[in-house]
This record gives C-alpha cells, structure tokens and sequence, in this order.
C-alpha cells in the first residue's frame, strides 16, 4: 500500500504543478514566454496559451480528483507516463524541427516531462511487480 500512497502524493502533486502552469498560461502568458526566453506572444498565440492553460488546468483538477479516489489512482499515472512521455519526445524533437526555438525554449517542458514520466513509469513497474509477486 506504501506505492498506491506514493501515487497519490505525486499524482496530487502533478495536478497542482499542472494548474499553476494552466493558470500562468491564461493570465500570464506573456510573463511566461518571457520566462522561455520567448517573444511577446501576438493575439493568436494568446488564444492558443490560454487554450493550453485551460486544457492543463483540466488535467492538473482530475490528477488532484483522482490523488484522494483509489479507484483512479493507477489509471491516472498511466494516463502520467503516457502524457509525460508524449511531451518529453515532443520537446526534444521540436527545436530540431523549427529553427527559431531552441532547448531553452523547451526546457520546462523537458524537465515537467521526463522528471513525472519518470516517476510515474517507477510507481507502475514496482505497483505490477508488487501485484505479480502477491498473485503468485
């Protein structure tokens, strides 16, 4: 049971980490490209920062849900590992593809995203060997 409490705090933790962000993105947008050493963002890119912002707020409402309800702890770290491994490839591979943005401009997209792809991939591997070992 030590591993499904694990869960929980860092499921709660991740969804806290993923409103902060969500928020930043709706109402500081600039103040964070600022941050990724970006340029001011323009009308269009406001739209599509907030867009982001309310997405991320949603997912960081349902890891905070899902850290108090055992019912959904396991399926929202894989739904983790999923998510953070999705953005971790995303990241490395983009300043790769445009030229104008750089591993500085990801950064924090690299480092939210393999540190909880990471710990989420740990918390699943030991939950099933745990489950193999107490099935057996």
């Amino acid at each position: 049971m030590i591993y499904m409490k694990f869960a929980k705090i860092v499921l709660l933790i991740n969804g806290i980490v993923d409103v902060l962000i969500g928020i930043s993105l709706v109402f500081l947008p600039n103040i964070m490209a600022q941050l990724l050493g970006l340029p001011a963002l323009q009308n269009h890119s406001l739209y599509f920062a907030g867009g982001w912002g309310v997405a991320a707020i949603s997912f960081g409402v349902a890891r905070i849900w899902a850290s108090f309800v055992e019912t959904f702890v396991w399926y929202n770290v894989i739904l983790g590992l999923l998510e953070g491994s999705i953005l971790t490839v995303f990241s490395i591979i983009v300043p790769f593809i445009y030229s104008g943005v750089t591993f500085i401009h990801v950064s924090m997209s690299i480092a939210v995203g393999s540190s909880f792809m990471i710990i989420y991939a740990i918390l699943l591997i030991l939950h099933f060997t745990k489950k193999k070992t107490t099935d057996s």
